[in-house]
């Protein structure tokens, strides 16, 4: 990566941090099994010992489909505000994380970015606990929460007052 990109940009440095704080959460919350906070909390430590020797890349940061648009016949990425400095295979690896996505990853996932498989697992780790810490800080859980209720009378944890019940649906 370039420099002026380097120090421009957020780096995955910056994100492990982030995970720090967000697995302290979730765990602080009892969120998290014991035995996957100190899984997770491996894999994080993991990626933040090897990511000095890790193929440097520019991440999209949120590889997804409604983030690809057809200029012609060729797919272009749009939406670039969350790039950041990372790793190759990052982008990938957050392609599987959604939910339309998820049939592949068990079959298309792993072996197709070049790292090694625990690598991989650890990021696939980051980008999960991220995404899940961001829809807690942001209530987008609770929304969630709240359609499904209105959906099923299984999911009746959530209070009709709330807020998030009140939102309309996205």
């Amino acid at each position: 990566m370039q420099r002026a990109a380097r120090d421009t940009l957020a780096s995955l440095k910056q994100c492990l941090t982030s995970a720090a704080h967000a697995l302290k959460a979730f765990s602080d919350r009892g969120s998290l099994e014991p035995a996957t906070a100190v899984e997770v909390h491996r894999l994080i430590a993991l990626l933040a010992d090897r990511l000095a020797q890790l193929p440097e890349a520019l991440c999209h940061g949120e590889f997804r489909p409604k983030n690809i648009i057809l200029q012609g016949t060729e797919p272009r990425l749009v939406y670039w505000e969350d790039a950041f400095g990372g790793v190759s295979g990052y982008d990938s690896l957050y392609w599987v994380t959604i939910l339309e996505n998820r049939p592949f990853l068990q079959t298309a996932a792993f072996g197709q970015t070049g790292l090694a498989p625990d690598v991989e697992r650890a990021i696939l780790a980051l980008v999960v606990l991220l995404k899940s810490y961001l829809a807690v800080l942001s209530g987008a859980h609770l929304k969630l929460r709240c359609r499904l209720r209105s959906a099923s009378p299984r999911f009746s944890s959530c209070r009709a007052d709330h807020a998030a019940c009140a939102a309309p649906a996205i």
